[in-house]
């Protein structure tokens, strides 16, 4: 067991930022959710103009859109409730990563009000999905001594880097439009998940590369 002296929050910081540098797994999903947080996330600030702007709706538009928002993401939350023990999470989070993405680029290609609320919905459920496996993951595979630590980083790389997400996410949407903005932050959902597959396959093959050598 490993026991770890009192130290103020800097200190701890510092040790966990040392523990993740061991942790490669548990370092990547935390880059996954950091990047997911700047650049795909921060759609949720973008419903209120695509209620008004891409459907000419008004309050009760704007809040179905929450009301899809939130029935995803509670969906996604019963559906990780029903989750088994010994699966692979990671994979989970892969496909959690590319759906998001996926829908994301269908919500800003939807004509019409209904499938808009669908791949709303969608994307809520996806990011419940992604963000409640990295959570888990963390939680079932950090060592006890250093699970605070590396959840403080979770917690930095979610609330900490949404806002500003929201605010490149404001920015860009002012220049190129919210749909234009949708589609971008679609593909970032997408190119995130091809990067996290491309590290899993350099995984498996690194493993399979020290079992045909022992």
């Amino acid at each position: 067991m490993v026991i770890v002296p009192n130290e103020n929050a800097f200190q701890g910081l510092v040790q966990g930022f040392k523990y993740l540098k061991r942790s490669p797994h548990i370092t990547s999903l935390i880059i996954i959710l950091a990047f997911s947080s700047l650049l795909v996330i921060p759609y949720t600030s973008l419903l209120p103009a695509v209620a008004r702007e891409l459907f000419q709706g008004n309050e009760r538009t704007f809040s179905w859109f929450e009301s899809a928002a939130g029935l995803g993401a509670m969906i996604g939350a019963i559906n990780m409730a029903r989750l088994k023990s010994g699966e692979n999470l990671r994979y989970r989070i892969l496909f959690a990563a590319f759906f998001m993405g996926v829908a994301l680029v269908l919500l800003a290609y939807a004509h019409y009000l209904p499938s808009a609320l669908f791949f709303t919905g969608a994307v809520s459920f996806s990011m419940m999905m992604q963000n409640s496996s990295i959570n888990t993951y963390i939680q079932t595979h950090a060592m006890p001594a250093y699970r605070a630590r590396a959840m403080s980083y979770y917690v930095m790389a979610f609330q900490g880097i949404f806002p500003i997400g929201s605010l490149i996410t404001g920015a860009i949407a002012e220049i190129l439009g919210i749909k234009n903005t949708l589609y971008i932050m679609g593909g970032c959902g997408i190119l995130i998940a091809l990067g996290f597959y491309i590290y899993l396959r350099l995984h498996i093959q690194r493993r399979l590369f020290k079992f045909n050598f022992r």
